[in-house]
């Protein structure tokens, strides 16, 4: 039976006290977060690294690695806008959502398998770039579901399931690929990813009622929650607007908004510093430490990143809620930057995984409260467009961060591990910058309130 989360209607569970409903309402809705993250914290990290280590000579792995995810990241910031602007607009009998992630999740698993049959560089770039084009599809619909159905004072709370959700998919994957891949098998590792983005995507879309056409999507601020004056719809995002340039649109409306302009770079910052240290972090371990098996030891790195993200992320959920966002935001990235700056003395895998942890609780904590920050800025009706243009941040970071796996090798051939050493020392500046920049924005969201009340 389909599980209706439409805030202060028809008896939502979200709106109620019954623990044990809003639960099963928050699990359904996370859900496809879960599959999504399985699927790339399993590509991005392991399974692309290591078809690209059989396609690319030693000295130009890092190099490759970044520009081939690059190529495919700008596709991804373009594409997502677009589609959650087209699903905002959509009417259909099965909802405005469901029908893109259906289709988006139906063509990524068909790419997915055949970019593990890649057997040349050019295959791997044109397979991936198209992966990334129809998966941003689903996700661009997606991501308006929270705005949509979500009531705006326990947004943080669902930002922090989703979060949850996430750092749950990046310890599977981390315990599960390396076993089905550490014989050579990685065909294995990429059908297990589609699997499981395949269920996932199903409890979503069978367990999530949306709305029908002749019902409100959007679930209106209270008058005595209303927005402050500088945080709503930035200008230029009109929801009249074609579904063209929104990459344009995004950077007008920011600079017509201050508090969008200073979420964006504050996460922007973030998110390179975040990805620069998962996409380069297989490679660092394998050159660096030197370990007899570097496969294992990068699973328990990133499976102890993501448990302290796990422990952390629901909890600062509600915090975020409680005590606002842009506090929880800052101390994430004291601990993102002394986190990485400690890597640079690691010399055992011990002081690697503790480490590592820290790094860990910084993005436990920023997760969530980022995105309730997010999502408290969001014109109704318009969270597809608008959390489309917030991933122009998000996407726009993970392919920056891309760049600098040939200032890596560039600095690795002039001294050996100096590119190594450099990439930590700028993910620590970045981690720095991602909190301060943070702090400008104007909170309107459940910690102000609560603060205030």
């Amino acid at each position: 039976m389909a599980i209706d989360i439409q805030a202060h209607a028809r008896g939502d569970p979200l709106a109620s006290d019954q623990a044990g409903a809003v639960a099963l309402a928050y699990a359904a809705l996370s859900s496809y977060a879960l599959g999504v993250s399985v699927l790339w914290n399993s590509l991005h990290p392991l399974l692309i690294p290591l078809v690209i280590l059989s396609l690319v000579p030693e000295e130009r792995k890092n190099g490759v690695l970044g520009l081939v995810t690059f190529a495919g990241l700008l596709v991804a910031m373009l594409v997502q806008p677009v589609a959650g602007t087209l699903s905002d607009r959509a009417r259909t009998r099965w909802g405005r959502r469901r029908p893109f992630i259906v289709a988006g999740t139906l063509g990524t698993g068909a790419l997915v398998l055949a970019l593990g049959q890649a057997a040349d560089l050019t295959t791997l770039v044109a397979l991936y770039v198209a992966l990334q084009a129809i998966s941003n599809v689903a996700l661009g619909a997606y991501q308006g579901l929270i705005p949509d159905l979500v009531p705006l004072a326990r947004r943080g709370l669902a930002a922090g399931a989703k979060s949850f959700a996430e750092i749950l998919g990046l310890i599977v994957a981390a315990l599960a690929m390396p076993a089905l891949v550490g014989d050579g098998r990685t065909g294995a590792g990429f059908a297990a990813a589609v699997v499981v983005l395949a269920l996932a995507a199903a409890v979503t879309c069978l367990a999530v009622r949306e709305p029908l056409a002749a019902e409100p999507f959007a679930v209106p601020a209270p008058a005595s929650r209303a927005r402050s004056p500088g945080v709503g719809a930035p200008a230029g995002v009109r929801a009249d607007r074609p579904a063209v340039g929104l990459a344009a649109a995004g950077l007008l409306a920011g600079a017509r908004q201050p508090d969008l302009a200073w979420l964006l770079a504050g996460r922007l910052c973030f998110m390179v510093a975040l990805t620069t240290i998962q996409t380069f972090a297989l490679f660092y371990l394998r050159d660096v430490l030197r370990p007899p098996d570097y496969l294992s030891l990068w699973r328990d790195l990133t499976a102890s990143i993501g448990l302290a993200v796990l422990v952390v992320s629901y909890p600062a959920g509600l915090l975020a809620d409680r005590l606002g966002r842009r506090r929880l935001i800052l101390v994430a990235g004291g601990c993102g930057a002394a986190g990485a700056l400690l890597l640079l003395g690691a010399a055992d895998p011990g002081g690697v995984l503790l480490f590592g942890g820290l790094i860990g609780l910084a993005v436990g904590l920023f997760l969530p409260s980022s995105w309730a920050l997010a999502t408290d800025l969001v014109p109704p009706g318009q969270g597809g467009r608008f959390l489309g243009l917030t991933n122009l941040a998000t996407a726009g970071g993970a392919a920056l961060a891309r760049l600098n796996g040939p200032l890596i090798d560039w600095a690795n051939g002039l001294s050996p591990l100096l590119g190594y050493q450099l990439m930590l020392v700028l993910t620590a500046l970045l981690f720095a910058a991602g909190g301060l920049l943070t702090l400008r924005v104007r909170e309107s969201g459940g910690g102000e309130r609560s603060a205030a009340g």
